[in-house]
C-alpha cells in the first residue's frame, strides 16, 4: 500500500501547492525507506518489496514536481519585462 503523502501528492494538481513543503515530505519518506531498509534482517527482505511501491510513486512525484518547478520558472521569466 503506497504512503499516504505519496498518493496524495501524485494525485494533485502541482500547480496549486508549495513544491518545497512536496520536496521536504520526499526526503523525509526516502529516509525513513532507507531507515527501515537498513535495519530489516536478510530474512524479512521480502516484506521490503512492498515499498518498491512507495519507491515508484515516489520518484514519479519528484518527477512531477521538477516538471511543475521548471514551468512556474518559465512563466515566471516571461512575466519579466526585457530589459
Amino acid at each position: 500500500m503506497p504512503h499516504p503523502k505519496i498518493s496524495k501528492r501524485n494525485n494533485a494538481d502541482l500547480s496549486k501547492v508549495d513544491l518545497s513543503q512536496i520536496e521536504n515530505d520526499i526526503r523525509d519518506i526516502e529516509r525513513g525507506i532507507e531507515y527501515v531498509k537498513q535495519r530489516l534482517p536478510a530474512g524479512l527482505r521480502e516484506i521490503f518489496d512492498n515499498v518498491s511501491v512507495d519507491l515508484k510513486l515516489l520518484n514519479d512525484l519528484k518527477q512531477k514536481v521538477a516538471a511543475e518547478k521548471a514551468k512556474r520558472q518559465q512563466a515566471t521569466q516571461k512575466q519579466q519585462p526585457a530589459r
